[in-house]
């Protein structure tokens, strides 16, 4: 009886481990007017983050670029952009892709600037 219960306390502390791991995903999107150039959002980490980022823009001319800083840096670095990233176009939308790893764990912030005078909505997806 009390291998039984050694054996489903250890399962079941097993399973908690590995809901307790997944990965955190925070999705957000932003319609940026005719004068709405630049908008930002945090992550904040508690383990190495690997991320995979997706950024969706509508394809009417404009341009976005997508950059980070952890909160202890000065300089952004960039991740994307859509201009020369080689980012695959389908349905009226650009789609852009791409997987970063090896990253120190801490805060980061995330910058999205418009180039571009037309009014857009753009989507960025973070899985870390």
């Amino acid at each position: 009886m009390r291998r039984i219960v050694s054996v489903v306390v250890l399962l079941g502390s097993l399973l908690l481990m590995c809901f307790s791991v997944q990965a955190a995903t925070k999705a957000v999107g932003f319609d940026f007017g005719r004068g709405t150039h630049k908008a930002y959002f945090s992550v904040k980490t508690k383990r190495p983050p690997a991320f995979h980022v997706v950024l969706r823009i509508r394809n009417n001319g404009t341009r976005a670029i997508l950059s980070y800083r952890k909160s202890t840096w000065r300089k952004r670095q960039a991740l994307m952009d859509t201009r020369s990233y080689g980012c695959e176009g389908a349905a009226g939308s650009l789609y852009c892709e791409a997987r970063y790893e090896n990253f120190p764990e801490g805060t980061y912030v995330f910058f999205l600037r418009k180039v571009g005078r037309r009014s857009t909505h753009v989507d960025v997806s973070l899985d870390c």
